[in-house]
Protein backbone atom coordinates (compact mmCIF):
# COMPACT_ATOMS: atom_id res chain seq x y z
CA UNK A 1 0.00 0.00 0.00
CA UNK A 2 1.28 3.45 -0.94
CA UNK A 3 0.00 6.59 0.75
CA UNK A 4 0.77 9.85 -0.99
CA UNK A 5 1.59 13.06 0.85
CA UNK A 6 -1.68 14.64 -0.34
CA UNK A 7 -3.69 11.66 0.92
CA UNK A 8 -2.03 11.78 4.33
CA UNK A 9 -2.55 15.53 4.55
CA UNK A 10 -6.24 15.29 3.62
CA UNK A 11 -7.07 12.32 5.83
CA UNK A 12 -4.92 13.10 8.88
CA UNK A 13 -3.17 16.48 9.00
CA UNK A 14 -6.18 18.52 7.81
CA UNK A 15 -8.73 16.61 9.89
CA UNK A 16 -10.49 18.89 12.41
CA UNK A 17 -9.59 16.53 15.25
CA UNK A 18 -5.89 16.18 14.44
CA UNK A 19 -3.50 16.98 17.32
CA UNK A 20 0.06 17.52 16.05
CA UNK A 21 1.55 16.74 19.46
CA UNK A 22 0.92 13.03 18.97
CA UNK A 23 2.77 12.66 15.68
CA UNK A 24 6.24 11.59 16.81
CA UNK A 25 9.23 11.34 14.49
CA UNK A 26 12.74 9.99 15.07
CA UNK A 27 15.38 11.90 13.09
CA UNK A 28 19.13 11.61 12.89
CA UNK A 29 21.48 14.60 13.20
CA UNK A 30 21.15 15.29 9.48
CA UNK A 31 17.37 15.39 9.66
CA UNK A 32 16.91 11.99 8.02
CA UNK A 33 13.71 10.21 9.05
CA UNK A 34 14.49 7.00 10.94
CA UNK A 35 11.05 6.10 12.25
CA UNK A 36 7.78 7.37 13.57
CA UNK A 37 4.65 6.76 15.61
CA UNK A 38 1.24 8.40 15.82
CA UNK A 39 -0.34 8.60 19.27
CA UNK A 40 -4.00 9.58 18.92
CA UNK A 41 -6.45 10.94 21.42
CA UNK A 42 -9.97 10.61 20.06
CA UNK A 43 -11.30 14.09 19.12
CA UNK A 44 -13.74 14.39 22.02
CA UNK A 45 -15.53 17.41 20.56
CA UNK A 46 -16.71 15.53 17.44
CA UNK A 47 -19.84 13.37 17.95
CA UNK A 48 -18.74 10.37 15.92
CA UNK A 49 -15.82 9.78 18.32
CA UNK A 50 -17.84 9.96 21.54
CA UNK A 51 -17.65 6.21 22.17
CA UNK A 52 -13.85 6.31 22.19
CA UNK A 53 -13.57 8.62 25.21
CA UNK A 54 -10.82 7.42 27.54
CA UNK A 55 -9.14 5.39 24.79
CA UNK A 56 -5.74 6.17 23.31
CA UNK A 57 -4.61 4.76 19.98
CA UNK A 58 -1.08 4.10 18.78
CA UNK A 59 -0.12 3.48 15.15
CA UNK A 60 3.45 2.24 14.95
CA UNK A 61 6.21 2.33 15.93
CA UNK A 62 7.66 2.16 12.44
CA UNK A 63 11.46 2.12 12.06
CA UNK A 64 13.47 1.88 8.84
CA UNK A 65 14.87 -1.66 8.49
CA UNK A 66 18.47 -0.44 8.47
CA UNK A 67 17.94 1.41 11.76
CA UNK A 68 16.23 -1.33 13.77
CA UNK A 69 17.68 -3.04 16.85
CA UNK A 70 18.87 0.32 18.21
CA UNK A 71 16.02 0.85 20.68
CA UNK A 72 14.23 3.43 18.50
CA UNK A 73 10.98 1.48 18.46
CA UNK A 74 10.90 1.10 22.22
CA UNK A 75 11.71 4.79 22.70
CA UNK A 76 8.94 5.87 20.32
CA UNK A 77 6.44 3.58 22.02
CA UNK A 78 7.35 4.87 25.49
CA UNK A 79 7.01 8.48 24.34
CA UNK A 80 3.67 7.77 22.69
CA UNK A 81 2.35 6.16 25.87
CA UNK A 82 3.50 9.11 27.97
CA UNK A 83 1.64 11.45 25.64
CA UNK A 84 -1.61 9.47 25.91
CA UNK A 85 -1.66 8.60 29.62
CA UNK A 86 -3.45 11.76 30.84
CA UNK A 87 -7.15 11.01 30.46
CA UNK A 88 -6.73 7.47 29.06
CA UNK A 89 -7.72 4.27 30.80
CA UNK A 90 -6.93 1.95 27.85
CA UNK A 91 -4.33 2.12 25.10
CA UNK A 92 -4.73 0.28 21.80
CA UNK A 93 -1.75 -0.62 19.67
CA UNK A 94 -2.91 -0.81 16.06
CA UNK A 95 -6.50 -0.71 17.24
CA UNK A 96 -8.53 -1.52 14.18
CA UNK A 97 -10.86 1.47 14.64
CA UNK A 98 -8.22 4.11 15.30
CA UNK A 99 -9.35 7.62 14.30
CA UNK A 100 -8.10 8.96 10.94
CA UNK A 101 -6.74 5.59 9.80
CA UNK A 102 -9.72 3.26 9.73
CA UNK A 103 -13.48 3.28 9.44
CA UNK A 104 -14.84 6.07 11.64
CA UNK A 105 -14.47 8.70 8.92
CA UNK A 106 -16.30 6.57 6.38
CA UNK A 107 -15.29 4.55 3.32
CA UNK A 108 -12.13 6.04 1.95
CA UNK A 109 -8.90 4.71 0.56
CA UNK A 110 -6.06 4.18 1.16
CA UNK A 111 -6.78 3.42 4.82
CA UNK A 112 -9.95 1.32 4.60
CA UNK A 113 -10.34 -2.08 2.99
CA UNK A 114 -9.14 -5.37 4.33
CA UNK A 115 -5.96 -5.52 2.26
CA UNK A 116 -5.28 -1.91 3.24
CA UNK A 117 -5.67 -2.21 7.00
CA UNK A 118 -2.87 -0.58 8.94
CA UNK A 119 -2.33 -3.16 11.64
CA UNK A 120 -0.51 -6.20 12.92
CA UNK A 121 -0.78 -9.77 11.75
CA UNK A 122 0.27 -12.91 13.57
CA UNK A 123 3.40 -12.88 11.40
CA UNK A 124 4.68 -9.56 12.78
CA UNK A 125 6.74 -11.39 15.40
CA UNK A 126 9.23 -8.64 16.23
CA UNK A 127 6.69 -5.92 16.93
CA UNK A 128 4.39 -8.34 18.74
CA UNK A 129 7.23 -9.44 21.03
CA UNK A 130 8.16 -5.82 21.81
CA UNK A 131 4.51 -4.97 22.53
CA UNK A 132 4.10 -7.89 24.91
CA UNK A 133 7.23 -6.85 26.76
CA UNK A 134 5.70 -3.37 27.12
CA UNK A 135 2.57 -4.83 28.75
CA UNK A 136 0.21 -5.18 25.78
CA UNK A 137 -1.91 -8.25 25.15
CA UNK A 138 -4.31 -9.25 22.35
CA UNK A 139 -7.73 -7.64 22.52
CA UNK A 140 -10.69 -9.94 23.12
CA UNK A 141 -11.91 -9.74 19.51
CA UNK A 142 -10.25 -11.40 16.53
CA UNK A 143 -10.18 -9.49 13.25
CA UNK A 144 -10.21 -11.23 9.87
CA UNK A 145 -10.05 -10.26 6.22
CA UNK A 146 -12.39 -12.20 3.93
CA UNK A 147 -12.56 -12.54 0.14
CA UNK A 148 -15.29 -13.71 -2.25
CA UNK A 149 -15.10 -14.28 -6.00
CA UNK A 150 -17.94 -12.60 -7.85
CA UNK A 151 -19.98 -14.04 -10.70
CA UNK A 152 -23.21 -12.93 -12.37
CA UNK A 153 -26.18 -13.86 -10.21
CA UNK A 154 -29.90 -13.23 -10.41
CA UNK A 155 -31.44 -11.05 -7.75
CA UNK A 156 -35.10 -10.31 -7.28
CA UNK A 157 -35.93 -7.79 -4.62
CA UNK A 158 -37.93 -9.55 -1.91
CA UNK A 159 -41.12 -8.17 -0.45
CA UNK A 160 -40.17 -6.25 2.68
CA UNK A 161 -43.29 -4.96 4.45
CA UNK A 162 -42.98 -1.27 5.18
CA UNK A 163 -39.53 -1.01 3.55
CA UNK A 164 -38.15 -0.39 0.09
CA UNK A 165 -34.67 -1.00 -1.33
CA UNK A 166 -32.94 2.01 -2.88
CA UNK A 167 -29.64 2.46 -4.71
CA UNK A 168 -27.51 5.20 -3.13
CA UNK A 169 -24.06 6.49 -4.10
CA UNK A 170 -21.72 9.42 -3.72
CA UNK A 171 -23.09 10.77 -6.99
CA UNK A 172 -26.68 10.14 -5.84
CA UNK A 173 -26.51 10.80 -2.08
CA UNK A 174 -29.45 10.07 0.18
CA UNK A 175 -31.39 13.30 0.82
CA UNK A 176 -32.89 12.16 4.13
CA UNK A 177 -31.55 10.97 7.48
CA UNK A 178 -29.65 7.75 8.21
CA UNK A 179 -30.80 6.06 11.42
CA UNK A 180 -27.36 5.62 13.01
CA UNK A 181 -25.71 8.90 11.92
CA UNK A 182 -25.78 11.40 14.79
CA UNK A 183 -23.66 14.24 13.43
CA UNK A 184 -25.28 14.93 10.04
CA UNK A 185 -28.95 15.90 9.51
CA UNK A 186 -29.12 14.11 6.15
CA UNK A 187 -27.11 11.44 4.39
CA UNK A 188 -24.10 9.57 5.74
CA UNK A 189 -22.05 12.64 6.66
CA UNK A 190 -19.06 11.59 4.51
CA UNK A 191 -19.21 14.70 2.32
CA UNK A 192 -16.96 16.87 4.57
CA UNK A 193 -14.19 14.32 3.94
CA UNK A 194 -14.61 14.46 0.15
CA UNK A 195 -15.88 10.87 -0.14
CA UNK A 196 -17.70 10.33 -3.43
CA UNK A 197 -16.86 6.80 -4.57
CA UNK A 198 -19.16 4.72 -2.37
CA UNK A 199 -22.25 2.82 -3.51
CA UNK A 200 -24.94 1.23 -1.36
CA UNK A 201 -28.08 -0.81 -1.49
CA UNK A 202 -30.18 0.69 1.30
CA UNK A 203 -33.35 -0.35 3.10
CA UNK A 204 -35.54 2.71 3.60
CA UNK A 205 -38.41 3.25 6.01
CA UNK A 206 -40.27 6.43 5.11
CA UNK A 207 -37.50 8.98 4.56
CA UNK A 208 -34.86 7.23 6.70
CA UNK A 209 -32.23 4.65 5.80
CA UNK A 210 -32.52 1.87 8.38
CA UNK A 211 -30.11 -0.63 6.82
CA UNK A 212 -27.58 -0.88 4.04
CA UNK A 213 -24.80 -2.80 2.35
CA UNK A 214 -22.17 -0.27 1.29
CA UNK A 215 -19.13 -0.84 -0.94
CA UNK A 216 -16.57 1.09 -2.98
CA UNK A 217 -13.89 0.35 -5.59
CA UNK A 218 -10.35 -0.48 -4.59
CA UNK A 219 -7.21 0.48 -6.45
CA UNK A 220 -6.75 -3.05 -7.74
CA UNK A 221 -8.71 -3.30 -11.01
CA UNK A 222 -11.83 -5.42 -10.67
CA UNK A 223 -11.89 -5.44 -6.87
CA UNK A 224 -14.35 -3.85 -4.46
CA UNK A 225 -14.39 -3.65 -0.69
CA UNK A 226 -17.58 -4.28 1.24
CA UNK A 227 -17.29 -1.49 3.75
CA UNK A 228 -20.33 -2.18 5.90
CA UNK A 229 -23.44 -4.34 6.24
CA UNK A 230 -25.65 -2.68 8.83
CA UNK A 231 -29.25 -2.92 9.98
CA UNK A 232 -31.20 -1.30 12.80
CA UNK A 233 -31.40 -3.83 15.68
CA UNK A 234 -35.22 -3.96 15.74
CA UNK A 235 -35.26 -5.18 12.12
CA UNK A 236 -32.83 -8.04 12.54
CA UNK A 237 -33.89 -11.66 12.10
CA UNK A 238 -36.29 -10.99 9.21
CA UNK A 239 -33.97 -11.75 6.28
CA UNK A 240 -33.38 -8.07 5.44
CA UNK A 241 -29.62 -8.26 5.98
CA UNK A 242 -29.32 -11.30 3.70
CA UNK A 243 -31.36 -9.52 1.02
CA UNK A 244 -29.11 -6.45 1.23
CA UNK A 245 -25.94 -8.55 1.00
CA UNK A 246 -27.13 -10.69 -1.90
CA UNK A 247 -28.42 -7.64 -3.75
CA UNK A 248 -25.14 -5.79 -3.25
CA UNK A 249 -23.06 -8.76 -4.48
CA UNK A 250 -25.27 -9.04 -7.57
CA UNK A 251 -24.84 -5.30 -8.24
CA UNK A 252 -21.05 -5.53 -7.88
CA UNK A 253 -20.88 -8.46 -10.30
CA UNK A 254 -23.09 -6.63 -12.79
CA UNK A 255 -20.79 -3.60 -12.56
CA UNK A 256 -17.83 -5.76 -13.61
CA UNK A 257 -16.09 -6.44 -10.30
CA UNK A 258 -14.38 -9.83 -10.14
CA UNK A 259 -13.94 -10.12 -6.40
CA UNK A 260 -14.86 -8.35 -3.17
CA UNK A 261 -13.19 -8.26 0.22
CA UNK A 262 -14.25 -7.20 3.67
CA UNK A 263 -12.89 -6.84 7.17
CA UNK A 264 -14.84 -8.12 10.16
CA UNK A 265 -14.71 -9.69 13.62
CA UNK A 266 -16.42 -13.04 14.24
CA UNK A 267 -16.93 -12.04 17.89
CA UNK A 268 -18.28 -8.56 17.20
CA UNK A 269 -20.44 -9.74 14.28
CA UNK A 270 -21.69 -13.21 15.30
CA UNK A 271 -24.68 -13.01 12.94
CA UNK A 272 -23.02 -11.38 9.93
CA UNK A 273 -19.89 -13.56 9.94
CA UNK A 274 -21.68 -16.85 9.14
CA UNK A 275 -23.82 -14.98 6.62
CA UNK A 276 -20.67 -13.83 4.83
CA UNK A 277 -19.45 -17.42 4.68
CA UNK A 278 -22.83 -18.60 3.42
CA UNK A 279 -22.57 -16.05 0.59
CA UNK A 280 -19.13 -17.24 -0.54
CA UNK A 281 -16.61 -15.30 1.57
CA UNK A 282 -13.58 -17.14 2.95
CA UNK A 283 -11.03 -16.06 5.59
CA UNK A 284 -7.82 -14.73 4.07
CA UNK A 285 -5.83 -13.07 6.85
CA UNK A 286 -6.01 -12.72 10.63
CA UNK A 287 -5.15 -9.44 12.36
CA UNK A 288 -4.03 -8.79 15.91
CA UNK A 289 -5.11 -5.71 17.86
CA UNK A 290 -3.36 -5.16 21.21
CA UNK A 291 -4.55 -3.33 24.29
CA UNK A 292 -3.05 -2.16 27.55
CA UNK A 293 -5.08 -1.21 30.61
CA UNK A 294 -3.61 1.65 32.61
CA UNK A 295 -3.69 1.92 36.37
CA UNK A 296 -5.70 4.83 37.70
CA UNK A 297 -2.54 6.57 38.91
CA UNK A 298 -0.96 6.11 35.43
CA UNK A 299 -3.97 7.70 33.75
CA UNK A 300 -3.57 10.82 35.82
CA UNK A 301 0.18 11.15 35.39
CA UNK A 302 1.53 14.15 33.46
CA UNK A 303 2.86 13.58 29.96
CA UNK A 304 6.60 13.40 29.50
CA UNK A 305 8.21 16.51 28.13
CA UNK A 306 9.66 16.78 24.64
Amino acid sequence: MTVTADEFRGRVLDHPGFDPGGLLLALDEDGRLLGGLHAIRAPAGLPRYARTAGHGFILGPYVRPADRRRGLGRALLAQGEAYLRPGSHTLYLHGIRAPFYHSMEGPRQPYCGSTEVIGLTAGDEGLLAMARTAGYHPAAEDEVSMLARLHPMPFRQPALPGLRLVDVSGERPWPGPVAWVCDAPTGYGYEPYGIRTYQALAAVDGDTIVGHCLWYPMRQPGRAVLYELRLEPTLRGCGIGKALLRGALAAMAEAGYRDVELHTSPQRSPVAYPLYRECGFEDELSWVALEKRLRSDDAGAPAAAG
